[in-house]
């Protein structure tokens, strides 16, 4: 089989994901902590023990700016120099020099603006209501309440519940969206305020659908174009995409606000995070001004607020939990062991003598692949930040997007978190326009912590802020000792999502 667009290095003559991910987690704790390093060196089962070694690096990174920062670095600098760009049998080194003297072909520009049929307008969809103004803030205020969020989100909401707030953030900026059929993507709300979108995904019905939407809104869309076929592919057509959104005169003039939304399956997961950093990177090389965007995962080892930590350790000594989980400890073939503590053991930070709170989200179901792809976009949102760059990364909750309620397992997990409260997963149509409304807080508000100016203890602090979770920083219970209790009870309890997000 050939080898296309970004790709994992060859081990011999084959791929081996585990070897280069471990390669890369040795590079960023090397950075911070030799005795790490070799640890993850003398690991002999990576797939089934990586979360430990992912969770020793996340606090060491608490400990300094200076760790943070040369840890991520490196992880950065690894990932890099060991994937390829593959093109008509030969590989490239990720370069960006290199990268764009493979560009043949230029894409076109597809533009359309609407008919503004759909006026603009802030409005939720949660269930079968479709919440505004203050009833949407009430709302957010319940699921904080219950546990699924934390207060700041609301006061940023709060503060862009006004179009001409929006339509002031909206101005000079494009919104280039890697993975913008994305359903926990921005591209439908942004183009229902009137936002100008560079939307960037394969070609086919998702992408079609799309510019039918636009073409009802006041909003504009554009986007690369081959011939017929509107729209590109991040991991085979990098070169050229940087190219479009460098000369496009179409996007020039504005400041360029760059969404890394695409999710894939696997490893494919990691070679388009790869994709996307390169293309955000070869963007920021021409446009200093850009600003990135990510959507933070809970499912990963990352800092949570000390109130959220307070607050599981609380619920964990009073055994705040479902009785139909109780049970599952019993009935469980799989983990018949008590559930662990989520409130881990605070790290102090030497730079400020402040406490820091790790929250270990990671799910080994969901393997170490995942964790290199998540954890690849935190380390350079906290790099990027420190650079002076504008970076919006805050946390989503878990949600019923397409791609994970294809996995039968992965449903009935989702469906289980009513047995354990707070946690909650999300319909993508609602989280979308809320984490938009905090993106778009985000660019214009200089108490966000997106912004480099506004002061942080520590750059792990950057993913704090306006936290979504869905309830797992403020959990009894880490998210993977309670994995195999979701699955029972998603397939034999609660086997259908919730009508709407719980709020008691």
């Amino acid at each position: 089989m050939s080898r296309d667009g970004i790709q994992w290095p060859l081990t011999g003559s084959k791929v081996s994901t585990l070897a280069t991910g471990k390669k890369v987690w040795i590079a960023a704790a090397g950075a911070v902590d030799e005795d790490l390093k070799k640890k993850i060196k003398a690991e002999s089962n990576w797939r089934a023990n990586y979360s430990k070694y992912v969770v020793q690096l996340a606090d060491l990174q608490a400990e300094s700016e200076k760790a943070a920062l040369d840890s991520s670095r490196k992880g950065i600098e690894a990932i890099l120099n060991e994937f390829k760009f593959c093109r008509d049998g030969k590989e490239h080194n990720l370069n960006l020099s290199e990268l764009s003297s493979l560009v043949t072909t230029k894409f076109e520009t597809f533009t359309t603006t609407g008919s503004g049929d759909i006026k603009p307008s802030i409005v939720v969809p949660v269930g079968d209501e479709s919440l505004s103004g203050n009833s949407l803030l009430q709302k957010l205020k319940q699921w904080c309440e219950f546990g699924s969020a934390e207060s700041s989100i609301v006061d940023s909401v709060a503060e862009m519940n006004d179009l001409s707030k929006i339509q002031a953030a909206l101005k000079g900026r494009v919104f280039v969206l890697l993975g913008a059929t994305s359903a926990a993507g921005p591209a439908r709300f942004l183009l229902q305020l009137g936002a100008t979108i560079a939307a960037i995904a394969r070609p086919g019905s998702k992408m079609d659908d799309l510019i039918s939407y636009s073409k009802k809104t006041t909003g504009t869309l554009i986007a690369p174009q081959l011939g017929s076929k509107i729209g590109a592919d991040v991991l085979t057509q990098t070169p050229e995409i940087i190219e479009w959104l460098t000369s496009s005169p179409a996007l020039s003039g504005n400041q360029q606000v760059i969404g890394s939304y695409i999710y894939l399956d696997g490893e494919a997961h990691v070679r388009a995070s790869v994709a996307m950093d390169l293309i955000s990177q070869g963007v920021l090389n021409s446009k200093k001004d850009t600003a990135f965007v990510y959507l933070a995962s809970p499912s990963t080892a990352h800092a949570m607020s000390l109130e959220a930590h307070k607050d599981s350790g609380k619920r964990y000594d009073m055994e705040s939990v479902d009785i139909l989980s109780k049970c599952c400890t019993y009935l469980n073939p799989f983990r018949l062991c008590c559930y662990t503590r989520n409130s881990r053991p605070l790290v102090k930070n030497a730079d400020s003598g402040e406490k820091i709170a790790i929250c270990n989200g990671i799910v080994n179901f969901q393997g170490p692949n995942y964790a290199l792809a998540k954890t690849f976009q935190n380390w350079r949102s906290m790099v990027s930040r420190s650079d002076g760059i504008v970076v919006s990364a805050n946390l989503a909750p878990p949600m019923y997007t397409e791609s994970i309620c294809h996995v039968k397992t992965a449903m009935a997990g989702l469906n289980g978190f009513q047995g354990f409260k707070p946690m909650a997963a999300f319909h993508p149509d609602t989280v979308a326009p809320i984490l938009t409304l905090v993106l778009l807080w985000d660019l214009v508000s200089d108490k966000s912590t997106a912004q480099p100016a506004t002061k942080m203890i520590s750059p792990t602090q950057l993913f704090v802020q306006n936290s979504f979770h869905g309830g797992t920083w403020r959990c009894p219970y880490q998210q993977d000792s309670i994995g195999s209790s979701l699955f029972i009870l998603g397939k034999l309890w609660y086997t259908k999502p919730p009508a709407t997000p719980p709020t008691k």
